[in-house]
């Protein structure tokens, strides 16, 4: 449910490379894109592949599906049918999505380009939310109609409903950086949008911790009204990021999600040995959880996706 945030913001940021760096072609920004996930692909699938052969779950259609995850083919219709990848079926649908929002852009006129944009978006959004929501089996990987993977439609909708955000509100709406930069700190509108964005903050944090009755549908709703709030930069909370924190944090963000499920597993693992320790502290087990996860984050960044990105970057001259 989380996931789709990450599909949007990805939205985000593919507008801001059409609107401001220099036009790939399609080629490139795939290869680019590709060569931005695999380093943590690679060593994804060979944590993941060890802690199979751990358990001594490792079968033939372990080996063969790792060579669909190694070049994210896994959510473009193709029979996967293991589940010791889970994360796998974000980034795949993650690069797909943003290959095809991208090819429509640069393919086609911009004014058709954002019919096409709009109209997938639509489509697919229709799709998951309505037919494979609250179908996803827990055994296996499903494909709606055959075709359409149920991860690849999550990630198109995402993706596209990000990007054309992102265009109503920096060229449609003209909100431009200068005016959001313009901002009152001492105005009734700034304490207003403060106030709305530490309660979107805080319902997330409670609908995180607190695990209220809540819809998937809603958690994302709120979600997206919290990201487009940092995005206007009315507020404090939004301003505060801008200070530098947020590209210091962005950078970690990767992998921290990639590789959290090992860390929740490892201690759902340990604390059902200390159920008594969760029950009565149970703001101190969900940090427990989000800082072990935010370490492992950053030095699986600093030991190995840096290094490994800068040295592709340098093989590929990109």
């Amino acid at each position: 449910m989380g996931a789709y945030i990450f599909y949007f913001i990805s939205g985000i940021f593919l507008y801001y490379t059409n609107r401001n760096k220099e036009v790939w072609s399609v080629t490139k920004y795939t290869v680019k894109r590709y060569l931005r996930f695999f380093p943590l692909v690679f060593l994804y699938i060979i944590v993941a592949v060890l802690i199979v052969i751990h358990n001594n779950n490792f079968s033939a259609s372990t080996f063969s599906n790792s060579f669909l995850y190694l070049f994210l083919l896994n959510s473009t219709g193709l029979p996967v049918m293991d589940t010791s990848f889970s994360v796998m079926n974000f980034l795949s649908s993650l690069f797909w999505a943003s290959v095809i929002v991208y090819s429509l852009r640069r393919f086609l006129e911009e004014k058709y380009s954002l019919f096409a944009i709009s109209l997938i978006t639509i489509i697919t959004t229709l799709f998951y939310f309505n037919y494979a929501f609250e179908q996803i089996p827990t055994n296996y990987f499903q494909n709606v109609y055959v075709i359409f993977d149920v991860f690849l439609l999550k990630g198109i909708s995402g993706v596209g409903f990000g990007y054309l955000v992102s265009y109503l509100l920096f060229d449609k709406f003209n909100l431009s950086e200068k005016r959001r930069e313009e901002v009152d700190y001492k105005s009734f509108s700034f304490f207003l949008w403060s106030l709305i964005e530490i309660a979107l903050l805080l319902s997330l944090c409670y609908c995180t911790v607190g695990f209220p009755k809540i819809s998937n549908n809603e958690f994302i709703f709120v979600q997206i009204l919290l990201v487009v709030c940092f995005l206007l930069k009315k507020g404090a909370l939004s301003n505060l990021f801008e200070t530098g924190l947020s590209e210091k944090l962005g950078r970690y963000v990767f992998a921290i999600y990639v590789f959290h499920n090992f860390i929740v597993d490892a201690l759902v693992l340990f604390f059902l040995k200390h159920r008594l320790f969760v029950e009565q502290h149970i703001l101190l087990h969900t940090l427990i959880y989000i800082i072990s996860s935010v370490l492992i984050g950053v030095i699986v960044y600093h030991l190995f996706e840096k290094p490994f990105a800068d040295f592709l970057k340098k093989k590929f001259k990109i």
